[in-house]
């Protein structure tokens, strides 16, 4: 199986305080990948680290695409969501998505159409974004991170602010995009998002990443 994203030796230290200690793994192309941990231990760290927003004090992050870290900024390839999700607040949820498809148009207006409907945002037509309740900037956000095609998904807490409905909403249309081949790695405090959608679990350790 293809490795996606691969983890070596990875350290990373805040103030003298060690967050992640010497974590290695693979995650493989295709398939959806959970990083469990209370708060605190290292899961949101490392999920800036594999995409390049933070800089690991020693070890690599490698993906298939060709992007290292340390080294090449951000990998172009992968679909992020941060908790809390970002947006702009005066525009509409399409709106959202089409001021960022000008950065790099490769996304045009069918596939913001299909993102909107995917996560049942898209009859929300000219309604700004900051009236929205923070399920629905949830879903919003999992659709920017996933109109352009990205085949990698990072993913800090997707469920966070949805309702019953909306995390099986979620669920269901991660495990499509899963199933198309894309790659998901996501953090969770709900084991059922877990069980739903994740085929290798690892969880944090005292700053030590193990594959459960």
């Amino acid at each position: 199986m293809t490795t996606a994203i691969e983890l070596d030796g990875v350290v990373k230290s805040f103030r003298g305080r060690t967050v992640i200690v010497d974590a290695s793994a693979q995650f493989a192309a295709g398939a959806a990948h959970a990083v469990l941990g209370p708060n605190g231990s290292g899961k949101s760290v490392l999920l800036k680290i594999i995409v390049g927003f933070l800089r690991p004090d020693r070890g690599t992050v490698r993906h298939a695409s060709g992007f290292s870290n340390p080294g090449d900024g951000f990998p172009a390839d992968v679909g992020l969501t941060l908790d809390p999700p970002g947006y702009l607040g005066g525009l509409s949820a399409s709106g959202n998505l089409e001021r960022l498809a000008e950065i790099r148009r490769i996304a045009g207006p069918g596939d913001i159409r299909a993102a909107l409907e995917r996560f049942e945002i898209a009859h929300t037509g000219s309604q700004r974004v900051r009236s929205f309740s923070l399920g629905m900037k949830q879903r919003l956000a999992l659709a920017q991170a996933t109109f352009e095609g990205q085949r990698v998904l990072v993913l800090d807490e997707p469920f966070n602010g949805l309702d019953r409905s909306g995390q099986e909403l979620a669920r269901r249309a991660l495990s499509e995009l899963r199933d198309e081949g894309r790659t998901i790695v996501f953090t969770s405090h709900n084991p059922l998002d877990v069980e739903a959608l994740a085929d290798q679990v690892y969880e944090f350790d005292q700053g030590r990443l193990l594959a459960r």
